[in-house]
């Protein structure tokens, strides 16, 4: 810990300027009299104050609070309707082979519904060509983008059951897949890419849409006829790729008698329960020691948290703790949380833009929504709800940083306990429900689950968290 103090000198005006430079207004404006006082250099008898230091109430103070981290494996956790099927995975030397396969049912009714019975396929339709068509996201991670990702398609061979989901679950599937295709993505940037749909498939489907057979009537009946899909990718080609379950799905383009131009009739995997099973095999590398959930883990200078995989960092608060244990008559004008500058990630994966801070439970690193418990954010004038606290990234200094001050004022008057911190990419606030309709989702475009829509990533030095403080203390 390193601690300083501003003291008074001979040219005061000049101290007293460099000492208040972080000062908050308000406590600046008070003090204003005073550097006006210093700055003017009189005789104190002709201002009638006496300028003697032992008379001095105010001591201004630094303190910076290196923290030490660890980390947290979560227990398995829901990954149903995330809104993403996850394909592929990565290897890395850090975090491991994490492999991710998104299961979903298929669902004919919401990209049709307003087509009229003449422009569904009838007895005399023509099928032109069937595609699957595949949504990529902007979440997409990638070793490198210079080679194609390959995806498949394989049809299950059980339903999915209207149950809870976890990444750790995971359902059969026949291994010839009904769709294979091999694409070339960007970084950053939502796609759509499709390739052909095995032809004996799309045949069988096609003809039964054109002779209405009752399984388009029933959706019980149909979920028998096609359980639904598992969506795949190849690990060693290192891409995480998250396929949107809006716009997924198997397209017909067809022409009924008359057409001069292709008709579409899609089956997808919107407003269908999915969910996405989680692979990481963690040998061999430096949280191999990483097996018990809820268990605060060692893992060395080096710590992180990887999305869609339960590991998290945890924070030991305890040198702050010990800290406000030896200040007395202090007020907090500015503490801050930081961390960084973050380990250089892979070409393909981008920095979260926030983390948000959370309470150890128990002091296992545990938290399910809605009884999480979270670091709240320094108040503003006319908020009417508490916000959570989140760290910023900077890009210039790829450091990540948030005030904290209020939470240590009421930490120091012991209106709460000091818990250690879990570092998590997702607010809870934002949830997106269950089954979530077409219009539904269309209509809150910012939502986005960092832990649960990606494979992505962050590594740094456990030496570069730390705590800066300051404060003031009277007499």
């Amino acid at each position: 810990m390193r601690l300083t103090t501003a003291k008074k000198k001979n040219k005061c005006s000049k101290v007293i300027t460099t000492s208040i430079l972080n000062w908050p207004a308000k406590l600046a404006s008070v003090l204003s009299i005073s550097l006006f006082l210093a700055s003017s250099c009189a005789d104190p008898s002709d201002i009638g104050l006496e300028l003697d230091p032992e008379n001095n109430q105010i001591g201004v103070f630094y303190a910076e609070i290196p923290l030490s981290a660890s980390m947290v494996l979560l227990d398995s956790f829901n990954t149903t309707n995330s809104n993403v099927l996850m394909a592929g995975g990565d290897i890395d030397p850090f975090f491991g082979t994490t492999e991710s396969i998104g299961f979903s049912r298929v669902n004919y009714g919401p990209y049709n519904r307003s087509l009229s019975a003449e422009d569904r396929p009838s007895a005399t339709s023509v099928l032109d060509s069937a595609k699957f068509q595949f949504s990529i996201t902007n979440q997409l991670t990638a070793n490198s983008f210079e080679e194609s990702k390959t995806l498949t398609v394989h049809r299950l061979l059980e339903p999915i059951n209207d149950i809870t989901y976890f990444n750790t679950d995971k359902l059969q599937y026949d291994e010839n897949p009904i769709a294979v295709g091999s694409f070339k993505f960007e970084a950053g940037r939502d796609t759509i890419v499709r390739t052909n749909l095995d032809g004996n498939l799309a045949n069988d489907f096609f003809n039964r849409l054109r002779s209405n057979d009752p399984i388009f009537n029933d959706i019980f009946a149909f979920r028998e006829y096609f359980p639904g899909i598992a969506l795949k990718g190849n690990v060693e080609e290192q891409a995480g790729i998250p396929v949107s379950a809006l716009n997924t799905g198997m397209v017909f383009y067809y022409r009924n008698e008359g057409d001069t131009v292709s008709r579409m009739f899609l089956i997808s995997t919107a407003e269908s329960r999915s969910f996405n099973h989680i692979n990481n095999d963690r040998t061999g590398t430096p949280l191999e020691s990483i097996q018990q959930a809820g268990s605060a883990y060692d893992v060395g200078d080096l710590v992180g948290l990887k999305a869609n995989t339960g590991l998290v960092m945890k924070i030991n608060t305890e040198p702050l703790g010990n800290f406000l244990d030896t200040v007395q008559n202090a007020v907090f004008n500015r503490v801050s949380l930081e961390m960084g500058p973050i380990e250089t990630l892979p070409v393909g994966f981008r920095p979260y833009s926030n983390l948000f801070i959370y309470f150890a439970r128990n002091n296992n690193g545990y938290f399910s929504n809605p009884e999480y418990k979270r670091v709240e954010r320094d108040p503003v004038p006319n908020q009417q709800n508490p916000l959570p606290a989140t760290l910023a990234y900077l890009a210039d200094s790829e450091i990540y940083s948030e005030s904290i001050t209020s939470y240590v004022n009421s930490l120091y008057r012991s209106a709460q306990d000091n818990e250690d911190f879990i570092i998590h990419p997702d607010n809870p606030d934002l949830q997106v429900g269950s089954n979530q309709t077409l219009s539904s989702v269309n209509s809150q475009p910012g939502l986005a689950l960092n832990f649960k829509e990606s494979l992505r990533q962050l590594v740094i030095n456990q030496n570069s968290i730390k705590i800066k403080v300051y404060y003031s203390t009277t007499r």
